[in-house]
């Protein structure tokens, strides 16, 4: 996110992913992101 960008103008986070491995493999990667992506950190920014 870029600190400088004026209120008014939108910042965008977009995550996506695919996979055709298996449902294991996407509970891990969902479970992986829950822990470690700061989401608290992303709804002040949003809040502010």
């Amino acid at each position: 996110m870029r600190a400088r960008t004026p209120k008014y103008e939108p910042q965008f986070l977009v995550l996506s992913w695919t996979w055709t491995i298996g449902r294991r493999v996407e509970e891990n990667i969902r479970k992986m992101i829950e822990e470690n992506f700061p989401i608290e950190k992303l709804q002040a920014m949003i809040d502010k």
